[in-house]
């Protein structure tokens, strides 16, 4: 299932997030099945905290442990982290790296120009 949560800053976000996440966790989801991403680091990091405390507080100690490695974070941290974990099964190093913003739009540009 996939929500989209698209809000101004003080509207609830990190609430509505924490409350569904917590919703499919007690559904029987898994931890590790959940993906959420978020523009900052510290809204990932508040969220992730909201949820944990909630779990804890209703003595689903595993699943507050196991919270702490779903995948809740920036798009960026997220999807470094499933290139590197999964770069050997797609052909890749896992070498991953940040594109220096002066190169961007070139390579950007090559990317379009191949897959066209």
């Amino acid at each position: 299932m996939i929500n989209l949560i698209n809000a101004s800053a003080g509207s609830g976000k990190t609430y509505t997030l924490s409350q569904k996440i917590l919703e499919r966790i007690r559904s029987g989801t898994s931890p590790d099945r959940i993906f959420v991403t978020t523009f900052t680091v510290r809204a990932a990091q508040e969220l992730k905290e909201r949820v944990r405390a909630c779990l804890l507080e209703a003595g689903e100690t595993q699943a507050a442990a196991a919270i702490q490695d779903s995948l809740i974070g920036t798009v960026n941290a997220l999807c470094s982290r499933l290139l590197r974990e999964y770069a050997v099964d797609a052909g890749l190093s896992p070498a991953v790296d940040v594109i220096p913003e002066e190169e961007s739009d070139t390579i950007f540009y090559r990317a379009i120009d191949v897959a066209l």
